[in-house]
């Protein structure tokens, strides 16, 4: 029996091995891809935990910009609050009480001398987009928020460092108008103010509809 077995082996051992071949193929075929299935499965279970996770953060985010926001306001606030309190703040040599409110000339050499305008323009895109980020409603908003930006930028940034070198060298600002020697002092409120003015004007030619 195991003679006419084997003869038969010998006989077709060239089908016998191709047909082995075939079935091992198919057992590693099926093998390889069960487990590539598998991963697939397991890549699209990971992803939609991912994609939970970023709509998770993504809502964090929002709830702190909302608290980024109504921060914003009240230090707004503030520091229009303090401006009106503070008397050496001339506005009567700064600024023209018009609708909006707007630099004087000496106000304008000022913001040149201390270096002011310089800094705003060599880093206006910066700022700008710093800016196109709220969601300003009105002109008033923006005066607030570019007088927030300037003073946060004053604390945090380099941009306006020689302006802050002038400030401590030249307590006192001084300018002859042809007629009379004008002055006023350096402090913070009165830089800020006048740089957030002028930064607010550049923010107004691209958003003229709110300059109203």
């Amino acid at each position: 029996m195991f003679d006419e077995i084997y003869k038969i082996i010998i006989h077709h051992y060239p089908w016998i091995g191709l047909m082995i071949a075939i079935v091992v193929a198919v057992i590693i075929g099926t093998y390889k891809t069960t487990k590539l299935i598998f991963r697939f499965k397991k890549t699209e279970e990971d992803c939609k935990g991912v994609k939970t996770e970023l709509t998770r953060i993504e809502t964090s985010v929002e709830g702190v910009k909302e608290s980024v926001n109504v921060m914003n306001s009240s230090l707004m606030n503030l520091i229009m609050y303090l401006k009106t309190k503070d008397k050496s703040l001339d506005t009567s040599l700064l600024f023209i009480i018009r609708s909006p409110i707007q630099l004087t000339e000496f106000g304008h050499h000022l913001l040149d001398d201390i270096g002011g305008k310089v800094a705003i323009d060599n880093n206006i895109e910066e700022l700008l987009s710093k800016m196109e980020t709220q969601d300003f409603k009105s002109g008033l908003d923006v005066q607030n928020y570019a007088s927030l930006l300037i003073m946060t930028a004053f604390n945090n940034d380099e941009i306006f460092t020689s302006v802050k070198n002038y400030m401590f060298a030249n307590p006192v600002y001084r300018y002859n108008d042809g007629e009379k020697i004008l002055q006023c002092q350096l402090d913070m409120t009165t830089v800020n103010t006048v740089l957030g003015i002028y930064l607010r004007d550049k923010y107004f030619e691209k958003h003229p509809e709110l300059n109203t």
